[in-house]
């Protein structure tokens, strides 16, 4: 089950959200500003996130850079802030995609199946970027020529303690 996190203050917008979403298996965490947001992520792990912008205690421009620094998740701004320039905000601060209120609530669903689909690729064993390879099952980087890290020799490396900082886990 995919675990959503729900920020708004309007207890109505929320109540229609957990509808539409829980209808379609989604556990539903709500939080009514930033601040309880930044708690439900810490207790529970959270696969997307929905967020308003104009929140009471940390606004959603706030929280969506908090959940970019900390976590790797798909992130929805749903605002009635529909001004491009409001837009551009939520860009740069890094939401996945922008919906103004009033919405569609089978859009907004559309949208979140869409924002799974692309982050279900990056989840994939192997990532490539360019010549870097991301090898998730082996736990290796490589550029095509050399493995900048491979598990078993960065744990043998580092020890139990962890890698010290400012030297090379593996290189070979």
């Amino acid at each position: 089950m995919n675990h959503l996190l729900l920020a708004d203050d309007d207890p109505s917008i929320r109540a229609l959200v957990r509808y539409v979403m829980t209808r379609e298996g989604f556990s539903v965490h709500e939080a009514q500003d930033g601040v309880e947001a930044v708690k439900a992520l810490e207790r529970t792990p959270i696969d997307i996130a929905i967020i308003d912008v104009m929140m009471p205690h940390m606004d959603g421009l706030e929280l969506c850079e908090h959940i970019r620094q900390q976590y790797d998740i798909p992130i929805i701004m749903l605002t009635a802030k529909d001004q491009l320039s409001d837009k551009a905000q939520g860009y740069l601060k890094g939401t996945d995609d922008y919906v103004t209120k009033p919405f569609e609530p089978e859009e907004l669903l559309f949208r979140v199946k869409a924002l799974f689909r692309r982050y279900s690729r990056v989840s994939n064993d192997i990532i490539r970027m360019h010549r870097i390879t991301i090898d998730r099952k082996n736990v290796e980087v490589s550029d095509g020529q050399s493995v900048f890290f491979a598990a078993d020799e960065g744990i043998r490396a580092a020890g139990p303690a962890g890698p010290v900082p400012g030297t090379p886990i593996c290189a070979r």
